[in-house]
């Protein structure tokens, strides 16, 4: 099932719904979609942690409209990530791919959350 997240500052972002353990947060680098981690939210999962993945700004499924949608920066993409970790309930372990692995430093060093960047 998918839930969509109201974002501050404009826009949203469609979420898979997570199942209970640890939250996992991927992100998807640019020109890619949460459907990048479709084999592996199953697997952690099946670790028995909750994997959330999302739509980052301008991909897939989420919103336009938001104050910065014609500069989009790994510190939009951080709050955005701030936004779906505190929907959800952390602590989060965050990972990024690409641009969104900037965006999950700087999440993690903004909430204390653990974080895997590629």
């Amino acid at each position: 099932m998918t839930e969509f997240l109201d974002i501050p500052g404009g826009g949203g972002s469609p979420m898979a719904s997570p199942c209970g353990g640890p939250l996992v947060l991927p992100a998807h680098g640019p020109s890619d979609l949460r459907q990048a981690y479709r084999f592996l939210a199953p697997r952690l999962a099946g670790a028995g942690c909750r994997a959330a993945a999302t739509d980052l700004r301008g991909h897939g499924e989420s919103r336009t409209g938001w104050d910065s949608y014609t500069r989009c920066t790994r510190a939009d993409g951080a709050g955005d990530i701030l936004a779906l970790i505190g929907h959800l309930g952390g602590p989060a372990t965050t990972v990024g791919h690409s641009f969104a692995g900037g965006s999950a430093v700087i999440a993690a060093t903004r909430r204390r959350a653990c974080l895997c960047a590629a």
